[in-house]
Formats: C-alpha cells, structure tokens, sequence
C-alpha cells in the first residue's frame, strides 16, 4: 500500500490480480464482467491511445457520463497518461456544461450518449476539437477507435508524481459559478491509503455501485476496491432493490437518501397495516432502540426490553436483512448528514451504516464511523495522516473538546486549489496547509467528530440570535407529510419555514378526509383549513420546547411549496438545498411569510 503514490500505480496493479472479476453488470438480462487483467489493459490501451491523438501531459479532457463500468477505465486511463479528467453526469445543464469545457480549457470532450452528444453540440464552444462517444453514433469517434489506436501503440506513457494533477471536479454552484476543485494524483492516493488502512475490505468483498460516476466519494470507493481486488457490480436506482437480493453486495458506499427512501418505504407498509399493528410496530422501535442503546450497559430494564426486541428483530429486522441479499456487512454513507431517526432504525435493524464526512475539496473523506463501534450521530474520528481542529469564529483560536466552531483540516488529501480562481483559494486556504472546510462542529470527548450545518446557513435573528437550520430541518422530514423543508429568517424577528409537502401522502391524507384534492389546483388543497392545521400540528409535534428547540427557533409560520425539489434546480446533485437558489425561485412566498410574522404570530 505505501508504494501507491500515484493513480500510475494503481493502473500499473490491475493486471497482476489475474483473472479475478473487477467490474460486473447487466447486460440484455445477462451479467457480465471485466477481469483485472482485461481493465488493466483497457486503462493502459486508453493512455496511448489518447496520446496517439495528440494529446498532451496536462491536457483535460470532459468526461460527460452517468455511472457506468467504461467510466473508470477512461478516467484511469486519461490518468495513468498524464492526462486531467473533468467529470459530470446526469442532471448537468447545458449552460453547467459549456462553462466547464470553456473554463476547463479543454478541447476535447467524451460523452456517453446522444443525449450528452446533442447538449454539447448544441453549444457555441469554437475551441472544442474532438467529441469521442462512449455509445455507438454514426458520424463520431467511438472509444473503441481510441483503444484500437493504443493496442497498436508503441508510444511510451509519461510518468507523473504526487503533485500531478489528475482531476478537476466542479462543484455544485449553490451560492455562486461552480468552482474547479484541482486533485493530485498524491490526493486521491493519501485518501486510498487511509481508507484501506481503515476499513476491513478484502478480495472476499463485493461492492455495489450506485452513486454518480463523477462523485468524488463514489470514485474514492471504486480506486478503493480495485486497490484490494474486490468485485464491484453496477447498479441502477431503478433496479437497486433487486439487485441488492439477487447480488448479494456486502459493502454500499450511499448517500443518506438511499436508507431514507428504504426507511420511508417501511414505514408506508407499516401504516397501511393500521390498528394494532402500527401501534405495536410504534412501541417495539421505541423499545428496541433503547434497548439496543444500552447493549453494553449492565441494567434491569434490558430484561424487560428485550423480549420486545427479540420480537422486532425476528419479524422485522431480519426481513429487511434478507432483502438487502442476507451478506451485508456494512455501508458508507457521506455527501449530507445522515437524519437521526433513519440512523436509529438501521442501527437497531443490524445494519450498520459508517457515517462519514469529507468535502470534494479534502478528496473527499476526512472522517469516518469506525467498523464494529460506530457512535450514533456522529461521523466517526479523522483519518490517519489528516489533521483536524475546531476554530472560533470571531477569535479565531482553537477551541478544546466539545465546544463548536468551524472546522480546519490539513494533510496530504488537500486540494492543490480552485482551478484559475485564485481569490476563492486564497479564501479557504492558509498558508500552512490549513483548510476552512466552512462546516460547523465539534470533537465528543472520545474525539469523534460531530458535523451541525455550514456556517453560512446560520441565520441571524434581528435580536442577534443564531440558528442552525440543519438539524431542524431534518426533525421536520421526519414526518410522513413533509418531503423537504428550509428555514428561512436572515434578520428576522423568528424563522418561518417553505415546506414541500409528500404529495402522495398528502393525497391519501385528502382522500381519507373528504378534502377535494386537484394538482393542478394545490392552492385550494393547500388554503383548507384542516390542511393548515394538519401541517401547523406537524411542525409544532416536532419543534417544541420537549424536543430541545428554544423559544427564539419556534417556527412562527410557514409556506407550502407546490412541486417537489428538483436535482439540478433547488437540489444539488448529493441533494443538498441551494439555499441562495431557493430563496431567489420562491421570493414572493418568502416575501409573503415575512408579512404574516411581523404583522402577527399565526
């Protein structure tokens, strides 16, 4: 492991670990693969080839593509020859794609299909050169032109070091233009070397992807299993829940959505049982999670507890179980903060979920559960070779255990930089190596780090008092009838809220009520007051005084939004809100619930 210096090395690794399967999927109802050997030479045939066609040491090169298994051969292969992938998938605007390519300087550009082929042909770009298709199209260089040319190639691959860069990864834009985040070759392997040290993964392992091929967390995990030898199999959102049974992964890198979908679905079969069964399905999760809270304690009550448990686990959670196949051992979870409930329900069920934490910027994990012994609502301790420290804000000195400030990192997985933007990298990043990750915690005194929101979310009361929405945010989507909520207050007298409703359940909520419910008349639905006050009951059963929210946070209003977030408008593609987006699309609702807080109190 310590010699992986460079993606050169990785590349250089794959054909050594034999026939063994790297890269599996589906295929016309059939599975298919790729061996080590058969990946290790693709990669290595990509490199010359790319540099049979005149490219060049540092050159970049657009890779436009969903999650698929000729995504990592292509960026390996850009890699291994000196070469800067600029990755994006779906969900990417046009507009997103021309500033990328013309910001990027690059002059060509690799695209999965013709739905890419026509976004980036439908754009003025006079220095664009070459378009090479992953997909057959008649009229356009396909990559197996490219891997032709490099089989019959004699050209000799440059080497690269540590400080080579080997990826520029643009991120979401959700205050401003995206910002190119420049990694090193030294970045992504510092990161691989960590996280292989860390997490008991081996040959035996069996990873199924699902994340977009351009993540920098999903790219970390798929260096890391080919790293090991490990099989990893495509998967799609449409097809996950039967490949999770027929495949039977043991390892899912995710993203919190994923288990907040399994959980919501869950729960929607538990209340259409209704009567007895939901009020014993309530009482045996709120007895299995203390119960399993206090496994390691000796106390009197567990005798009690458990039989409730034993139940759940034999009629519920051993169900779930099998359904992710029966060999599951654990999953990462990163991009947003896992919500506590979700991380209750599966830690009690037996699936064991590593939260972690990282930024694009920091390659990406800083932080991570460890396997085994994983403390809830936290993300774990800082990886080996990462340094990490609290700052305060206004002092700007380091502040001790358990008290919150913004969080600095410095080591090896640092970013070179924002790409050609000198003043944001001057911003975040010191002079010694320090880097202002923007986010907000603290270390437990066990030193796991516990992340609370971005500091440029705190909204400022007028009376000077702060709040973090996140975590409010998140009790709030607890409920069955709220899909996304966003506080909103900057110097206001109290925070309001924008709510989008889950429509299906609202519907039945409607249906059950005899309340007319239209989509295309969701003012009306939304005006009736039962509706209100299904909505005002909700937000006030969640945020009270009981539920450790003060008296400044209460909600004092709140304003229902009439269409789901979207990916790529209010959502960024790990589903995080744009917050200035949002506020800028729903202005005259924001307006209008200023006016009911300050003229009067709902």
């Amino acid at each position: 492991m310590e010699h992986m210096k460079t993606l050169q090395d990785l590349a250089s690794s794959l054909e050594s670990k034999g026939e063994s399967k790297a890269l599996s999927w589906k295929q016309g109802g059939d599975i298919v693969s790729h061996s080590y050997r058969e990946l290790g030479r693709r990669v290595r045939d990509f490199s010359r080839g790319f540099l049979e066609m005149g490219l060049k040491p540092g050159d970049t090169v657009v890779l436009l593509s969903h999650n698929n298994p000729e995504w990592i051969g292509l960026s390996l292969g850009l890699n291994n020859a000196g070469l800067v992938d600029v990755p994006r998938g779906e969900n990417t605007t046009s507009d997103e794609i021309k500033y990328f390519i013309e910001h990027s300087r690059a002059g060509v550009v690799i695209v999965q299909n013709k739905t890419f082929l026509k976004m980036v042909r439908d754009l003025d770009l006079p220095d664009l050169k070459t378009i090479i298709s992953m997909e057959k199209i008649d009229g356009v260089r396909h990559t197996s032109e490219v891997l032709a040319a490099g089989k019959n190639s004699s050209v000799t691959v440059p080497e690269v070091t540590p400080a080579t860069t080997a990826s520029l990864i643009y991120t979401s834009g959700t205050t401003s233009l995206p910002k190119g985040v420049e990694l090193t070759h030294g970045n992504f392997c510092s990161n691989i070397r960590s996280l292989v040290k860390f997490l008991p993964i081996s040959t035996k392992d069996k990873f199924i992807s699902i994340l977009p091929a351009w993540h920098a967390l999903e790219r970390i995990s798929k260096y890391m299993t080919l790293t090991v030898g490990a099989e990893t199999f495509y998967s799609t959102w449409r097809t996950l829940r039967s490949d999770l049974l027929e495949q039977k992964p043991t390892i899912m890198v995710s993203v919190p959505r994923i288990w907040d979908m399994i959980y919501t679905r869950l729960m929607k079969r538990v209340k259409e049982q209704g009567g007895l069964s939901r009020r014993l399905f309530s009482v045996g999760m709120k007895v299995s999670i203390d119960y399993v809270r206090r496994r390691r304690e000796f106390e009197l009550v567990k005798l009690f507890e458990y039989p409730f448990y034993h139940y759940m686990d034999r009629h519920v959670f051993s169900r779930l179980r099998k359904r992710m196949g029966g060999r599951f051992r654990f999953a990462v979870s990163g991009g947003s903060s896992l919500p506590r409930h979700v991380d209750d329900f599966f830690r009690v069920a037996g699936v064991e979920i590593l939260e972690g934490y990282g930024l694009t910027e920091t390659s990406p994990v800083v932080a991570l559960r460890v396997p085994g012994n994983t403390v809830p609502y936290t993300v774990g301790p800082v990886l080996e070779d990462i340094e990490a420290r609290i700052i305060d804000q206004e002092t700007e000195e380091v502040l001790p255990l358990m008290e919150k400030g913004v969080l600095h990192v410095r080591g090896p997985n640092i970013m070179k930089g924002y790409y050609r933007n000198p003043t944001e990298t001057s911003r975040v990043l010191q002079g010694d190596g320090w880097f202002n990750t923007g986010d907000i915690g603290y270390f437990t005194r066990k030193g796991d780090l516990v992340i609370t929101g971005r500091a440029k979310d705190i909204i400022v009361l007028s009376n000077g008092e702060n709040i973090n929405p996140v975590p409010m945010e998140d009790v709030l989507k607890e409920s069955e009838y709220i899909a996304e909520a966003i506080m909103v207050g900057q110097e206001w007298k109290q925070p309001g809220a924008l709510i989008v409703p889950d429509f299906d359940t609202l519907r039945e909520y409607c249906d059950q009520n005899g309340i007319s419910y239209h989509s295309d008349r969701l003012y009306d639905v939304f005006s009736n007051p039962n509706i209100k006050q299904l909505f005002t009951a909700e937000i006030d059963r969640l945020l009270n005084s009981q539920s450790w929210c003060k008296s400044y946070e209460k909600i004092q209003n709140f304003r229902m939004v009439y269409a789901p977030f979207t990916v790529g408008k209010e959502l960024t593609p790990t589903l995080k809100p744009k917050r200035a987006v949002i506020e800028e699309l729903y202005k005259e609702l924001i307006e209008s619930l200023w006016l009911s807080i300050h003229q009067k109190k709902r």
